[in-house]
Formats: structure tokens, sequence, C-alpha cells
């Protein structure tokens, strides 16, 4: 089960690529074709999904296909988060109490963290909603996130040992991390996060 694990992230990383490839040329020519600064085309956060990029596509020819295209792609993009969060949160919960899973059972315990995601997130649904978005926007997603990555990176390399990690992945999966994403964490990754971080500041 490792395999999927490396070629999974590769691909999600390769698509973002190309997604930012292709709206960051979208962006450009519009740019170019209003004689405007990339700056004044769109803005980033919420302004760019749901003004700029709408606006964009009502240039194209077919725009409403493109329109439904784009928002059905965010509504997917969303459930697609949820998921992951989920499974998350219920590999969390029972990895660090494992007598939940027999205690309460997997639909009581999704069910519960349902429940307590929903009313932590009606937080952005009040009068002062976006005024939450935006504290959390700015102050988790910008350099705390990439010092996470960079030290990250650091510590389960090289502080706590490869080694140590692959008998951990070998206990649970029965394979072994490959001797080329072993050294592709070892240097690239801690490099790569401290670019990103850099240029960040």
């Amino acid at each position: 089960m490792v395999f999927p694990s490396v070629w999974i992230p590769l691909i999600n990383s390769l698509t973002s690529m190309y997604c930012a490839v292709c709206m960051f040329s979208f962006l450009g020519h519009v740019a170019y074709a209003k004689d405007l600064p990339i700056t004044e085309v769109a803005k980033s956060g919420l302004t760019l999904l749901f003004v700029a990029f709408p606006a964009l596509l009502n240039l194209l020819a077919g725009a409403n296909f493109f329109s439904v295209m784009f928002f059905v792609m965010c509504v997917t993009l969303g459930i697609d988060s949820l998921f992951g969060f989920m499974d998350y949160y219920i590999k969390f919960f029972e990895d660090t109490w494992p007598w939940l899973k027999h205690k309460i059972g997997k639909p009581w315990e999704v069910l519960i963290i349902t429940i307590f995601t929903f009313i932590w997130s009606l937080m952005f649904c009040v009068q002062g909603g976006m005024w939450n978005f935006n504290l959390f926007d700015a102050n988790c997603t910008h350099i705390q996130l990439l010092t996470t990555f960079f030290l990250e990176s650091i510590l389960v390399s090289w502080v706590y040992g490869q080694h140590k990690f692959s008998e951990l992945i070998f206990i649970r999966t029965g394979d072994r991390i490959p001797k080329v994403l072993v050294c592709v964490m070892r240097t690239f990754v801690p490099v790569f996060a401290f670019i990103m971080l850099v240029f960040a500041w």
C-alpha cells in the first residue's frame, strides 16, 4: 500500500500545477487583452473564485457550459475535502483511543464528528462570518503552514529517522518505503520546503 501513497500525491501535485498554469495563462491573456496589470485583473481568495473567474469565463465561447462546469468542479472539490477531513478525524480518534471503535461503533463516531464540525462551522454563517473566515485564512494557510511543512520534513527525515518511519509503515502495511522515495524525502523535500518558506517571507 506504499506505492499508491506515492503516486496519488504525485499525480495530485502535477494536476495542481497543470491547473495553475491554465488559470494564470487565462488571467495573463485577459490582462494583456484589456491592457491592465495582472494585479488588477483578479484578487485572491473568495473574490477570485466567485467574482473574477465567473467574469472571465463569460469571455469564452459557450460561457454557460464552462460556468456550470467550473462551479460543479468547486462543489466536487469541497465534497472531496470533506471526505479527506472525515477520514483523518476518524483515524486520529481510533488511533488515539482504540476503545472508541468497539464501544461506540463507526456510524456513531461519524455522526458525532459530523455534528461537531457542523456546529463549529456555523461561525462562518453568522453576520461576522466573513471576518471569521478571513481570520482563519490569514493565520492558518500562509507562513504557518509552510513553517510546519518545513519542520515536519526535517523532523521526520532527520530527527526521528527515515528507517524508524519505514519500520512503522512496514508494521502497519507490510511494505517498506522505496529507497528512491527515502532519498527524495531526505534531500529534495526539505530543500523545496525551505525555498517555499523563503519566498513566502
